[in-house]
């Protein structure tokens, strides 16, 4: 698929890396300084996400004007979403107590839902409104992508205006939660039993393989086509720091609750402090 092509996501590859920068830059103004971990992952996978799907950063303040919501409205509305896709809903259970709302989950998702939509319509009229009149336009981020897939009658499948919003709820939902819960996961695991972290925290079992489409070579090593490919970016992103329990806290006290929503997040957020390891210059400071 074009977005997903090689080329596509070399392309993008700068996105990926600014916004990683930016995190080490972040962490090491702030080093000593106790944070919540999830945050700050949250924050970089949402601003890659949104950068690469949406062609802004929506993690930033300076956007506020621009969208519909401000980052922490954004940021909470999808806290939400990810929240209720994982609720225990007594309705999936015995069907014909949905009619009734018991516990009140279906007006949220209803809620939710027509805030999510108006913000992806201010999105995609944005786009038209970018890609109208303009001959030949060059798609600039995956909505882009989406909506001239969506005006070509070559396709073998009908894909309108509602097939480009669920995709791209897809894209930024599936493209930030599981890597923010993934990487604080392993920052607690770390902290805790450094030899545990994915065997501990499979936080989404039902996500997609990736495979190799074609035959690649990576820093020297040939990559087949066909072949499963597991990516871990958890190390790149705590490799530049010492990483510590807050002052006086023991490995034992961490809490290492969990909780199912749309992925296996940790009940209480993990606080950590980090202290750089390497020399300023590396941290872009």
């Amino acid at each position: 698929m074009e977005i997903f092509s090689p080329k596509r996501l070399d392309f993008y590859q700068d996105v990926r890396v600014e916004e990683l920068h930016s995190l080490l830059k972040s962490l090491y103004k702030t080093s000593g300084t106790p944070f919540k971990a999830r945050e700050k992952f949250s924050d970089l996978s949402l601003s890659v996400i949104s950068r690469l799907v949406l062609g802004r950063n929506y993690t930033l303040e300076s956007e506020k004007s621009k969208g519909v919501y401000t980052p922490h409205e954004f940021k909470k509305i999808l806290d939400e979403l990810f929240v209720l896709n994982g609720v225990l809903e007594i309705g999936d259970w015995i069907p014909w107590l949905s009619y009734f709302d018991l516990q009140g989950n279906i007006k949220k998702m209803k809620a939710v839902a027509k805030k999510v939509d108006r913000f992806i319509e201010h999105e995609l009229e944005e786009h038209d409104a970018r890609r109208n009149g303009v001959k030949n336009y060059v798609a600039k981020d995956m909505m882009d992508i989406l909506l001239q897939l969506s005006d070509d009658p070559s396709l073998d499948v009908e894909f309108g205006r509602t097939g480009v919003k669920a995709l791209t709820l897809d894209l930024i939902a599936g493209g930030t939660e599981s890597t923010a819960v993934t990487a604080e996961w392993a920052l607690a695991e770390l902290l805790k039993k450094p030899e545990e972290t994915m065997r501990l925290h499979n936080v989404s079992p039902l996500l997609v393989p990736r495979v190799a489409r074609e035959d690649v070579q990576i820093s020297g090593y040939d990559i087949p086509k066909g072949l499963k490919i597991i990516q871990s970016s958890v190390a790149n992103l705590l490799h530049g720091f010492h990483w510590k329990l807050p002052r006086g806290m023991m490995k034992e006290e961490l809490d290492m609750e969990e909780i199912f929503a749309l992925s296996t997040p940790k009940k209480n957020p993990l606080v950590a402090v980090a202290e750089p390891r390497l020399p300023p210059h590396l941290y872009s400071v």
